[in-house]
This record gives structure tokens, sequence and C-alpha cells, in this order.
């Protein structure tokens, strides 16, 4: 029985065809494991990365923290985006009402970054242009402190302040 070339060639791709046969199983566990790992980290809660060493205060948060410049004060230094600007000795021995290196931290910051419209909290209206930064305080830091933070926050024109926090639940 003498076949075509045609036939021969038909008869060759459908031997070849035949073992192909596609194994989805350890496919399907792969996505399965990727899936599972998406999904548990998405579920993320926390926006802002907190030292260890850094004890935020507890609060009933409405929403999450807007991304911007954070300065975080724990019990011996003050940081903006991790960098050391001062010692919270000295700037609790000071009498001076701003803070100094704070302040020219800020202000180099401030050159880079454009202003925001800040809306007006009671009406939504814009109102003057601000810069926004998240204070990261230890609850256990003096008010005196936080109020001379704010204070040069405030010279820097950096006037919407958001205070990081630990979420309570709502139980």
């Amino acid at each position: 029985m003498k076949l075509s070339a045609l036939q021969r060639r038909a008869h060759r791709r459908a031997r070849k065809d035949a073992g192909m046969d596609m194994n989805l199983v350890a496919l399907i566990d792969v996505f399965t494991i990727l899936l599972f790992f998406l999904l548990s980290s998405a579920g993320s809660d926390e926006a802002l990365s907190t030292p260890d060493h850094m004890q935020l205060p507890m609060a009933h948060a409405e929403k999450a923290p807007q991304p911007s410049l954070v300065l975080a004060i724990d019990a011996t230094d003050i940081t903006v985006d991790g960098r050391r600007v001062a010692g919270v000795a000295e700037v609790l021995a000071s009498p001076d009402a701003l803070i100094a290196p704070l302040q020219a931290a800020l202000a180099q910051i401030a050159a880079a970054t454009p202003l925001s419209p800040d809306p007006d909290r009671a009406t939504g209206a814009p109102a003057a242009k601000t810069r926004a930064v998240t204070i990261m305080g230890d609850q256990d830091i003096p008010y005196a402190l936080l109020r001379k933070v704010m204070a040069t926050c405030a010279q820097a024109q950096f006037g919407d302040v958001s205070f990081a926090v630990r979420r309570k639940s709502m139980s």
C-alpha cells in the first residue's frame, strides 16, 4: 500500500500531535500559589511603615493617609523621609519656637515640590496653597516638641498636616 506524499505528511502530523498532551496540573498549582500570595499581600492595612522602636498613638481613623512627606519623631531623633535632621534633646533645650535644622530641610524639599491647593475643611473649597506632611510621632513625645515641629512645618508652607496613628477597632 503506497501512500502519497500528502497522506504521509498527514500521517506523520497525526502521530506527532498525539504525543503533545499538555499537563495543566502543574500550571494550575503555580497559578493557585501566585493568587494566594497576591491576595494575602494585598490585604495589608498599614500604609506607612513604622519603625519597631516607635509606638504610634491609637485613634479611630476614618481614612488612610495620603502619600506625602513623612516626618518621624521618636525619643531621640527627628527625621524627614528617613534622614536625621535634629535631636530631640537639643530641640527641647532650645528656647526658640522653630527648629532651624528642620526648617532648612523642609525649605530644601519645598524648593523641589510644587504647592498644592489645600481645601477649606469646613466648605471643601480651595483655599491657600500649601504642602502636605505626615507626622509620625511616638505616643510619648512631649507636646512642647510637637508644637515646635508643627510651627516649623507651617512656617515652611507645609500646612496640610496629618498624624500617623494606629487604627482602633470600632467594637
